[in-house]
């Protein structure tokens, strides 16, 4: 979104945002099968988004402490921009395009009622375990109730490997864009 003149906002379509929501689109659609009926029920929705790193970034002061690896801090948190709330408003955009026949997972988004968003820099520097090595995003949508682990916090140690069933999937996708 972005303010215009008279105090007007509008949403930002930029080419960027558009084919990157096009890709979570046909990423969700890979997973859930052409037979896919949208859901139409309450949800919830857990997204890592690994970012790249900064072209600069200001790193005095906020490792002192960290031991550097290379010239990069071990762990530092991606704190700037993009905010973590816009990039989920554009993955559960995504999730159920508007003015499209294309591919919906839910029947609108509106339908996500709990949700949660981490950003991280890839792995190894990550500070989370959901981290891929490469920007991208690991998505967890289920419906509400389901039995489902809860997204684990971002640290500033060692988070850990990612979850052995986001690793096989992150290694098949990474194959089929070979």
């Amino acid at each position: 979104m972005r303010a215009v003149a008279a105090g007007k906002i509008r949403r930002e379509n930029g080419s960027e945002l558009v084919a990157w929501r096009d890709e979570i689109t046909r990423r969700a659609l890979l997973q859930a099968g052409g037979d896919w009926t949208p859901i139409n029920g309450p949800v919830q929705v857990a997204a890592c988004l690994t970012v790249p790193w900064p072209a600069r970034m200001p790193f005095a002061g906020f490792c002192d402490s960290v031991e550097p690896v290379g010239e990069r801090p071990a762990r530092l948190a991606p704190s700037g921009t993009p905010d973590g709330d816009k990039l989920l408003r554009a993955v559960q955009d995504a999730l159920s395009p508007r003015k499209t026949s294309r591919f919906h997972l839910l029947s609108d988004d509106a339908r996500v009622i709990d949700s949660q968003v981490t950003k991280t820099f890839a792995a190894p520097e990550h500070t989370h375990p959901w981290a891929l090595d490469t920007p991208g995003l690991v998505l967890r949508v289920s419906i509400l109730g389901a039995d489902v682990e809860p997204m684990p916090g971002s640290v500033l140690s060692e988070p850990g490997p990612m979850p052995e069933p986001a690793r096989r999937l992150h290694e098949s996708l990474a194959c089929q864009r070979r």
